[in-house]
This record gives C-alpha cells, sequence and structure tokens, in this order.
C-alpha cells in the first residue's frame, strides 16, 4: 500500500513539468552534454560549462529537463546538477569585487595618508604657535609688571584732570597768547616809525 503511495505520487510529480522551476548550476571543473533527449544516445543540442545558470524544468530518470539563459532546452544528466552555485563561480565573482573594491580603496587610502599627513603637520604648527602665544604673553606680562614699577618708582599714578580745569587752561593760554601777540605787534611798529604808534 504504502509503495503504491510513493510510485503514485513520483509519477504525479514527473507528470508535472513546471514543478520543478528552481535555479540550478553545472558543477566545478565540469563540461556537461545537453542532450535533445534523455539518453547517452541522443543528439548534443549544446555544452554546458561549470557555473552555467540552468532552469529545471522536469525529470526523467538519471537526466533532468533544464533550459539555458540564451533559451535552449534539453536533457542534462540531473547527477552533475547542484542547486547552489558552484565554489568556483563564487570565488571568481569574490576575486572581481575584491579588485573592484581595491581600486576605490587604494585612491581613498592614499587621499587619507595625505590628510594625515596634513593633519600631523597642522598640529606640529598649532603646538608652535601656542607654544611662540605662551612666550608672548609671559613677556607682555613681564613688561606690564616692569612698567608698573617704574610708574611706582618715578611717584607717577593714574590721575586725571577735570574737563573745567582743562577749558579754563586752554582759555586761558589763548588769552596770554592774544595779549602777548598784540604787544609783539606793538612793539615792531614802533620799531619801524621811529618809536610812534601810528594806529
Amino acid at each position: 500500500m504504502v509503495r503504491r503511495l510513493v510510485t503514485f505520487l513520483f509519477l504525479f510529480l514527473a507528470a508535472l513539468p513546471g514543478a520543478y522551476a528552481e535555479t540550478v548550476y553545472v558543477t566545478d571543473e565540469l563540461t556537461l552534454r545537453l542532450q535533445a533527449e534523455p539518453t547517452e544516445a541522443s543528439a548534443v543540442v549544446a555544452t554546458l560549462r561549470s557555473g552555467d545558470k540552468l532552469e529545471l524544468l522536469d525529470k526523467a530518470g538519471f537526466f533532468a529537463l533544464v533550459k539555458t539563459a540564451d533559451g535552449k532546452q534539453g536533457w542534462a544528466k540531473s547527477g552533475y546538477l547542484i542547486t547552489e552555485r558552484p565554489a568556483r563561480a563564487r570565488l571568481q565573482e569574490m576575486e572581481t569585487e575584491l579588485q573592484a573594491l581595491r581600486a576605490v580603496a587604494e585612491p581613498a587610502q592614499a587621499e587619507m595618508a595625505k590628510a594625515q599627513e596634513q593633519a600631523a603637520d597642522l598640529t606640529q604648527k598649532l603646538q608652535q604657535s601656542q607654544q611662540e602665544l605662551s612666550k608672548r604673553g609671559a613677556t607682555i606680562e613681564q613688561l606690564e609688571w616692569d612698567i608698573a614699577e617704574y610708574k611706582q618708582q618715578l611717584g607717577i599714578g593714574d590721575w586725571k584732570i577735570s574737563w573745567r580745569w582743562a577749558a579754563l587752561g586752554v582759555f586761558l593760554a589763548l588769552l596770554a597768547g592774544v595779549v602777548l601777540g598784540m604787544w609783539w605787534l606793538d612793539r615792531r611798529s614802533r620799531q619801524r616809525h621811529g618809536g610812534f604808534r601810528i594806529y
């Protein structure tokens, strides 16, 4: 009873050509014939190579009906077909990706090294500037202290003049200038005219 059920299920699945619509690949290091019929003696439709992508359509005994990427259809030995991509194909893809990444990474690494060198140079210049600034700050402090000490020794303090006194001083200076100017003009005039005033 169980054998009949299993046989029935096997025959039922074999009768459905679309039931195996999964992707399979040819295994590593292999050249496989794609034949017109599921027998060794049938005509060869195409030659399959390791890593070729195929669409599995049906199975019959030791053969599988497959369709190639370019649309050719035929029978290949199912023992040489696997559901995962072969390691060699995956390795080639990974090597190609690695080369592409290296091509991108090398200029970036060169740029990064250049930027690090510039950053180190700028850091060194900044440290030198900070040291110079610190020295100048110390010099300014010393000079300010010396000036304060000299002022103290000379008795010079901070003193302020009222604006009223400043205005009075300016007025007196102008008045004195006018008086002295008139006296000087009078004297010159007398010297020219024999001691007489003519105005």
